[in-house]
């Protein structure tokens, strides 16, 4: 069972390089280049949605996020941006080469806990006024 689940996590720890090197191709159209950025930019920006650190809930968002994502990517990619993407991310995952971070997925993220702690700052507001009338 160990065996199979380091299997999977350096499968998708290829598929997540494949969605990079699909998103740096220069052939891949500007519609897939979109999914794959904003993928590229969740999967590996070192700041989560929801922290790792939460038991279950951590992991889940990115395991339902980026299965969703990349089958989706997969489905709209041509063939040639597919096959090119794949192999050089098996290359890379071969070489041993460190994983890239996404500076647009840290500001997208962090401007996502920002967005929700001021809606959070003006609920809490609104709650207190509705309480003191």
């Amino acid at each position: 069972m160990i065996e199979r689940l380091k299997g999977w996590a350096k499968e998708m720890k290829t598929e997540a390089l494949t969605v990079w090197y699909i998103s740096r191709n220069p052939e891949t159209p500007w519609y897939v280049r979109i999914v794959a950025l904003l993928l590229v930019a969740y999967a590996f920006s070192p700041v989560d949605l929801i922290p790792d650190f939460i038991p279950v809930i951590g992991y889940l968002d990115d395991l339902v996020v980026l299965s969703l994502g990349v089958y989706l990517l997969l489905q709209i990619t041509p063939e040639l941006v597919l096959s090119t993407s794949r192999r050089r991310a098996a290359d890379h995952v071969a070489n041993g080469d460190s994983k890239p971070i996404s500076p647009v997925g840290i500001l997208l993220i962090i401007s996502v806990w920002l967005g929700a702690m001021a809606l959070a700052i003006v609920l809490i507001r609104y709650a207190q006024s509705a309480i003191h009338r």
